[in-house]
């Protein structure tokens, strides 16, 4: 195989993951002062930041199972699509963005 066929997809690879430990990293100090100031104390806190640990660990492995079982990745990939919109448009409820997710995900 050519080095330039398999450069590309490994760096965007290494493009999302920077992008997704950094969109983390400027959001993880500033979410215990923000769950405080929501009415949350500091074992609720603590739940929170570990449940997102905990799906950090565990989500890979699940979807890759999930994937590797079903024979279809492309079909497991958009039905997390579809859950993550479904997700946000039940967060962001009477926001405008929510069509425009749903939409997005039925492509």
């Amino acid at each position: 195989m050519d080095k330039a066929t398999t450069a590309a997809p490994s760096g965007r690879l290494a493009a999302f993951y920077f992008c997704f430990v950094a969109a983390v990293g400027v959001m993880l100090p500033f979410l215990p002062p923000y769950l405080a100031s929501r009415g949350l104390d500091a074992l609720d806190i603590g739940l929170v930041l570990a449940a997102m640990t905990a799906a950090k660990v565990a989500a890979p492995a699940l979807w890759g199972t999930l994937s590797d079982r079903s024979g279809s990745p492309l079909f497991v990939v958009r039905l997390g699509r579809l859950y993550h919109c479904r997700f946000n448009c039940f967060a962001h409820a009477g926001e405008c963005i929510c069509l425009c997710q749903v939409t997005q995900c039925l492509r």
